[in-house]
């Protein structure tokens, strides 16, 4: 049955592009929809400008959480994912990598160009435009066995 949960969050994961990003300063919560991409151990990226409220507080403050789920689902049959992170910017040698994994997810038959329409001095030096990453602490979804409470429960993604 646990695999069944894990296996819950990974298709919510995979079948969205939006995730909500919140984000806190000292005083002031914040929440933001970013356009995100994954890796094979379900680490988080997305493209974000240094001047955003969600970015000034990661830097801040880079604990952070997130929900993914597809708002379009009945009442009471909802499946969606929590996770408490820790946000950071992504390293300049993984930047690459990173560049590849967006490219795909958004422009899948031209995967190939990526290159071409983007490359790593558009995130570097004095560029507005950056690349964060989040590492999941603890990933959470709705224990489904119970239907008449908001039931949340740990799952491991990875092995």
């Amino acid at each position: 049955m646990e695999n069944d949960f894990a296996n819950n969050a990974r298709s919510v994961i995979a079948n969205n592009v939006y995730l909500c990003l919140a984000t806190t300063s000292d005083s002031q919560p914040w929440i933001s929809p970013v356009y995100y991409d994954f890796d094979e151990d379900f680490s988080f990226y997305f493209v974000s400008t240094l001047d955003s409220l969600h970015v000034q507080n990661m830097l801040a403050n880079p604990r952070v959480a997130v929900a993914i789920y597809d708002s379009t689902q009945p009442t009471h049959t909802g499946i969606g994912v929590q996770i408490e992170g820790i946000a950071s910017m992504v390293k300049e040698d993984e930047i690459p990598r990173v560049i590849e994994l967006l490219y795909k997810r958004s422009f899948p038959a031209n995967a190939d160009q990526s290159q071409d329409d983007l490359s790593p001095t558009d995130f570097l030096g004095e560029s507005i435009f950056k690349l964060f990453k989040i590492v999941p602490q603890h990933i959470y979804t709705r224990d489904t066995r119970i239907s008449d409470v908001d039931h949340r429960i740990e799952v491991k993604l990875t092995q």
